[in-house]
């Protein structure tokens, strides 16, 4: 009986075990369904989606196979790579303004653009002739400063780091004594404390930089008949590597001329002083930033590009950023800056407050270094403006070649309020004279000119009434609008008057033809006209030569 109950129980534990073997191969067949969102997916089943996927991850969208066009049908993996393979992958839509594209893709702008960078424009293809619908990489707001100023700057060591000591009077002496040893140790940056100052005719040499804190008020001293403050470049003396500039990224030192007596010349003379607060000549690989200029309508604008000679050859500047410059009060035919000479230069944000024009980029006639320069080495190239602005004065760019054939500009972002005109672009200068008054070159002068693939972009341009009229484009004024021009003589030959134009584009005529004309590519009419805020109806968004009228009677 024992022996019975034995093997039947045998039996019972053969049946359980192979019963347990059974079980398991159907667990081998059969995946678990995931309960988890499908988290731990591809340990588990999660549901295929039927909705677009847009309850994933709780199931299981098909991976997209068609560089994502379905989606969100199918899922398409996220881009790990800045979104270069896009649209392979998806990249997270950017919430910050699109700043850190191309981690992140930002929407594509429908509007012209003009909510930049909150959206992604397009990239132009065709020459830019689209912009704005379209992004030109080749304009100057894309410009890297590097490329212009390498600043030799954060290579000086601590021992040639120097502070400027205050001394009663002029200051000049002493500054140039430390610049000049500093030079010959291989260079130094030279911290200019906050508290007056008193400098002329301060040479910088190679390698030495002035840091100057916005504190600062410096007082020219007028030494010499043109008056410059700071040299960079200078006669017989080869300058690279040097810079001037605020301390501070968002504030400015100051340069006051206002103080400056106006009995600087004989009665005979009639001239408002001269005075150049920065003197650009042959100098390569410069900065000069962060300075605010009261002017007191002196002759030259504040940062004045001249050649000097060195070796019996003139030169002028060549790799430089002259930027962060407001001056005030400028003379009307003068301004901020002016390029007489120079080429790969980059100006940006640069205003003139109540007066000048504020980058004059206008080479000079051969009698401008008493014919001793060759014409063909006074010549501008490569030379580029981005956020150039004027209030109550000239203009805020002005274009004008002497009797230089010149290369190419490139400005970008104009503004004006109350000048008049946003952009001034003259006629080519030549010395001549025929009693007729008309152009017929008898002695075969040279005539200047730009290259033809110089570039205005973005004029924005506010009328007014406080502008500085020149004499010479009073024609331009509409009949309408000259008796608001005064008689009174602001200075030489400027007046008070009405904002011309927008554009006055003096080089050009639809129906005239003269060799001191020359071809710029500009914004056409409705573009500029777009941007142009109170001007009467009898103003022209685009004054040309034909256009002018001596006389409205």
């Amino acid at each position: 009986m024992k022996y019975k109950l034995f093997s039947f129980l045998l039996l019972v534990l053969s049946i359980s075990a192979c019963g347990g073997s059974d079980s398991g191969a159907a667990d081998n067949n059969q995946t678990l369904i995931c309960d988890n969102g499908g988290t731990d997916y591809p340990a588990c089943t999660a549901p295929v989606c039927d909705n677009g996927g847009t309850d994933y991850p709780a199931c299981t969208a098909p991976m997209c196979d068609n560089g994502g066009s379905d989606y969100p049908a199918c899922t398409v993996p996220v881009c790990d790579n800045g979104g270069s393979d896009y649209p392979a992958c998806t990249a997270p839509v950017c919430d910050n303004g699109g700043t850190d594209y191309p981690v992140c893709t930002a929407p594509v702008c429908l509007n012209g653009g003009t909510d930049y960078p909150v959206c992604t424009v397009p990239v132009c293809l065709n020459g830019g002739a689209d912009y704005p619908v379209c992004t030109d990489p080749t304009l100057p707001e894309f410009l890297d400063e590097n490329d212009f100023f390498n600043d030799t700057s954060v290579l000086v060591p601590a021992e040639r780091k120097r502070i400027l000591t205050n001394v009663n009077g002029n200051d000049s002496k002493v500054l140039n004594d430390l610049i000049t040893e500093l030079n010959a140790q291989g260079g130094g940056i030279i911290n200019i404390p906050a508290g007056n100052w008193l400098f002329g005719e301060i040479v910088l040499r190679s390698n030495v930089h002035l840091f100057i804190d916005p504190a600062a008020i410096i007082t020219p001293v007028r030494v010499t008949w043109n008056g410059p403050t700071f040299h960079l470049g200078y006669n017989d003396l080869q300058v690279k590597n040097v810079s001037i500039r605020s301390t501070s990224a968002t504030e400015k030192f100051t340069i006051d001329m206002s103080g400056l007596p106006d009995n600087l010349y004989p009665p005979t003379t009639q001239q408002e002083p001269r005075v150049m607060p920065f003197r650009v000549s042959e100098v390569e690989n410069f900065m000069v930033s962060g300075a605010f200029v009261i002017d007191k309508h002196t002759i030259h604008s504040s940062v004045n590009f001249i050649p000097s000679v060195r070796n019996g050859i003139y030169a002028g500047a060549n790799k430089g950023l002259v930027k962060d410059i407001t001056v005030k009060n400028a003379h009307g035919g003068y301004g901020a800056v002016q390029t007489r000479v120079g080429s790969n230069v980059f100006f940006k944000n640069i205003n003139s407050l109540s007066g000048g024009s504020t980058l004059r980029i206008e080479t000079d006639a051969p009698h401008a270094s008493g014919y001793k320069a060759p014409i063909e080495t006074m010549v501008v190239s490569n030379i580029f403006g981005y956020n150039i602005g004027c209030n109550e004065g000239n203009s805020a760019v002005m274009i004008q070649p002497w009797a230089a054939v010149n290369g190419r500009f490139d400005v970008q972002k104009i503004s004006s309020n109350s000048c008049g005109a946003a952009v001034r672009i003259d006629r080519a200068f030549v010395e001549w004279q025929t009693t007729s008054g008309e152009f017929t070159n008898p002695n075969n002068l040279p005539v200047g000119s730009f290259a033809a693939d110089s570039r205005i972009t973005d004029i924005n341009a506010t009328y007014g009434t406080k502008a500085q009229v020149k004499q010479g484009t009073f024609p331009f004024i509409p009949c309408d609008l000259r008796h608001l021009y005064q008689p009174e003589i602001l200075m030489e030959t400027f007046h008070q008057g009405p904002s011309i134009s927008p554009l006055l584009y003096a080089a050009s005529s639809h129906t005239l033809t003269d060799s001191r004309f020359y071809d710029i590519d500009v914004p056409t009419e409705d573009e500029i006209a777009a941007k142009s805020i109170g001007f009467p109806a009898a103003s022209l968004i685009i004054s040309r030569d034909e256009q002018k009228l001596p006389s409205c009677n």
